[in-house]
């Protein structure tokens, strides 16, 4: 019956290039085997990677050259990749994330996919794993069959059997020997600890854990299915609607941020979602992902954007000279008027005899004041953007002298300087036209 799920998994990759995992040990050593029985049968291509991390130095090259003589004894493609991991890096992470980045280079862009040998005892070592990490059904049931991780395809045709039924499969082929890890022994590493001291100790003192956590597995992943299809049903537009976000319960958010994202979401991102989520506000706010992601609440939108924001660059305007400026994705004009109008919030009049040869084009800058038409005092261009419903993420650009003195911050307010009057002879008109309002 468990073969059978094998031959059942594999049929469902008939035409894909599947490239096994290959350490030459028990798990491996079988998933590479069932692959080869089934490969003319469901029609794929089949080839054996090992990698060296040169973490044992003579032990990993014989263990090496071992495998790529296994593979020719069966006449399977072999390829051998050196990955070199840094001494003073979490060493079972750093070498995963390490073997991640060369799958993605290894498979072609379409049906290509990576066999794994992960077996029933490494999927409950995940369950202890995840579950003191505080995952939910999803995580704690996340070693599938079939998987994708940043675009890979992983396939593990040997979830439902354990490593001893593995070993006994191995020898009605005539393998008794297989490569043997010596630091499998050694309990620094969380999963030998778990496997040799753990497991063993809760079966000494409740017999059915085993089962019983197999049967935990199911129930978990019968759950996570459940809700995850809930969630690929909800129409995009909805995912992106925050009344709609607060409407959901936190299995469902919990889900959409991940999708939002691209990573899996902490609870404290969760917490602080929440927290903004019970406030109603069209003014933007900014909560960070990580170093380089933030999550964007704006009237009933939320998105996911880069935590890098380049601004527009400076430029420099000799208006007098030039009737045109380009800046951003708006540009500039200038030109003569008869008399100054009320003033649509693109344009601005000043008196032409007050106002410098040059002028500077560039965003606010942090704490910038300008003194508003009407008024006699400073007064921080931040707010008079809040006022007039402006957020911060919309490159409304200002215009200023080379000293920096504020004449107009666009679509929010014209300054008191060079303003216009009775006794003005020389009234310009500027306009700025192209940056749509968000």
């Amino acid at each position: 019956m468990k073969m059978d799920f094998s031959e059942q998994l594999f049929a469902k990759f008939s035409g894909y290039r599947i490239f096994c995992g290959f350490s030459g040990g028990a798990d491996s050593t079988a998933a590479l085997l069932l692959a080869r029985k089934y490969q003319s049968s469901a029609g794929f291509y089949l080839q054996a990677v090992h990698f060296n991390h040169h973490l044992r130095g003579s032990e990993s090259d014989a263990e090496a050259k071992e495998a790529a003589a296994f593979a020719q004894k069966y006449n399977i493609p072999f390829q051998c990749i050196d990955l070199r991991i840094p001494s003073n890096s979490n060493l079972e992470s750093a070498a995963r994330a390490a073997r991640l980045e060369a799958w993605k280079q290894i498979l072609p862009r379409e049906k290509g996919a990576v066999l794994l040998g992960h077996h029933a005892d490494d999927r409950r070592e995940n369950l202890i794993i995840r579950l003191c990490r505080g995952s939910n059904s999803g995580g704690l049931s996340s070693m599938r069959a079939v998987s994708e991780i940043e675009g890979v395809t992983f396939l593990r045709p040997l979830l439902q059997m354990t490593r001893k039924e593995i070993e006994t499969f191995l020898l009605s082929q005539g393998i008794t020997q297989w490569a043997q890890d010596s630091s499998n022994k050694s309990t620094h590493f969380l999963r030998n600890y778990l496997r040799n001291i753990l497991f063993p100790g809760l079966s000494a003192h409740f017999p059915g854990v085993l089962k019983g956590m197999d049967r935990s597995l199911e129930a978990l992943e019968c759950d996570a299915d459940f809700i995850n299809s809930i969630v690929d049903a909800i129409p995009q537009e909805k995912k992106n609607s925050i009344a709609f976000w607060q409407t959901q319960h936190n299995a469902v958010k919990i889900r959409l941020l991940r999708e939002l994202t691209g990573s899996i979401p902490t609870y404290d991102l969760l917490t602080r979602i929440n927290k903004e989520l019970q406030t109603t506000t069209p003014e933007l706010r900014q909560i960070p992902v990580n170093q380089a992601q933030v999550i964007r609440l704006k009237n009933d939108t939320i998105s996911s954007h880069s935590a890098f924001r380049e601004e527009p660059a400076a430029v420099f305007w000799k208006w007098r000279e030039e009737p045109e400026k380009k800046w951003n994705s708006g540009i500039f004009t200038v030109s003569r008027a008869a008399a100054a109008e009320c003033c649509a919030p693109d344009t601005a009049y000043f008196d032409g005899n007050q106002l410098p040869d040059v002028l500077e084009i560039s965003p606010v800058h942090p704490g910038e004041q300008m003194i508003p038409f009407g008024s006699s005092s400073p007064k921080k261009i931040k707010k008079l953007r809040t006022d007039r419903h402006i957020g911060a993420e919309e490159k409304m650009p200002v215009l200023r002298s080379c000293s920096g003195e504020v004449f107009w911050a666009v679509n929010v307010r014209n300054s008191a300087l060079a303003a216009v009057s009775d006794s003005t002879a020389d009234i310009v008109k500027f306009e700025y036209k192209g940056a749509e309002r968000k």
